[in-house]
């Protein structure tokens, strides 16, 4: 299985939060390959320097330990392209956050699950890993 993990499981996995189950590391281990979106690094720059998550606290040099931390653990980057961008369009209003609306229009467009904890994303045609 090849997945795609959402922000919030990204920083899960980053952060080594408690919500970040020994479950979720067994099926991340059993991949095929494992995407993190540049998405989810745009949703945290925007986060940070706002509103940023409620119950996390990201350290200021979170940029590079997280690529660094990604790439260690062999985790590929999924950059944005243009098909994904026109399925927006096409893509049933269950979920208003534009991130994750892009997150699942990329797995739809890549053949990939999404690991997430957001329970809206199953209102989709795409498979996923919670």
């Amino acid at each position: 299985m090849k997945i795609l993990l959402d922000t919030n499981i990204f920083l899960w996995m980053y952060l080594k939060h408690e919500r970040y189950e020994s479950r979720l590391d067994k099926i991340f281990k059993e991949a095929d390959e494992v995407y993190y979106s540049v998405v989810s690094i745009w949703e945290i720059a925007i986060k940070r320097s706002g509103k940023g998550f409620q119950d996390l606290e990201i350290p200021n040099n979170w940029y590079d330990s997280l690529i660094n931390q990604a790439e260690v653990s062999e985790i590929k980057c999924l950059d944005i392209k243009l098909e994904p961008c026109q399925r927006i369009e096409t893509l049933p209003l269950h979920h208003r956050d534009p991130f994750d609306r892009m997150i699942i229009a990329q797995a739809m467009e890549n053949n990939l699950a999404v690991m997430t904890s957001d329970k809206m994303f199953s209102e989709y045609d795409v498979q996923v890993v919670s």
